[in-house]
């Protein structure tokens, strides 16, 4: 049996942002806008794009942000800050990096957030949060077929796949590990950089409690 657990108070801490739904970026944050890197800058306007707006210079810049309070009391992190820690200070949960499963043309992917950052389509509407995030390949379909779904392998795509995408299709943050079994057993050039799904611990739990990450500035 588990007792009634009363939910704790988390108010967002300063600096934090709420962009509706659950979902707010939090800091650590640039203090001035930096200019993002060739495939970033083609993420971008390919996003913007889509969505009916255009980029005014020739390069992109963007004050980016570390961390994102999704609607499940998950903190999802990124790239950006967690790879300027020492191993000791990472937050193991998230297995060094960060990563989501998002929705992407209806589909479910794994993507490692980059960084999270604001961007205005267009001077009529307020700026939008996104990520920047590096998508993972589909899991292969035999071996999820055969485990039953419960064994997804997926190699990481870098930046080859590329994307800016609306936090609000950020699902959860889940961990991945290298997968070392993959290339013991295929042989077909996706063995390099592959992963596989781990579950995060307690989470269906702690949904259902309520409970939430303490949020706290970094």
């Amino acid at each position: 049996m588990i007792p009634d657990i009363e939910p704790p108070e988390n108010p967002l801490p300063r600096g934090a942002v709420d962009v509706g739904g659950g979902y707010a970026p939090l800091r650590a944050m640039d203090t001035t806008s930096r200019d993002v890197r060739l495939c970033e800058h083609r993420a971008i306007v390919a996003y913007l794009q889509a969505n009916g707006g255009t980029l005014n210079r020739e390069r992109a810049s963007v004050i980016r942000w570390a961390r994102l309070r999704l609607p499940n009391g998950q903190v999802a992190r990124s790239r950006w800050k967690e790879s300027l820690k020492a191993l000791e200070d990472v937050r193991m949960a998230r297995n060094v990096k960060v990563y989501c499963c998002i929705q992407v043309d209806g589909r479910a992917y794994i993507a490692e957030v980059l960084f999270y950052f604001r961007l205005r389509i267009n001077n009529d509407t307020p700026p939008k949060t996104v990520a920047m995030v590096q998508l993972y390949s589909p899991p292969h379909p035999g071996i999820l077929a055969a485990s039953s779904n419960a064994y997804w392998t997926a190699q990481h795509l870098r930046d080859s796949a590329i994307r800016v995408i609306d936090v609000h299709t950020i699902q959860s943050a889940v961990m991945m590990a290298p997968d070392e079994r993959y290339k013991t057993r295929f042989h077909d050039g996706t063995e390099v950089d592959r992963w596989y799904l781990m579950e995060m611990p307690g989470l269906k739990l702690t949904e259902r409690a309520g409970l939430q990450e303490l949020l706290s500035e970094e």
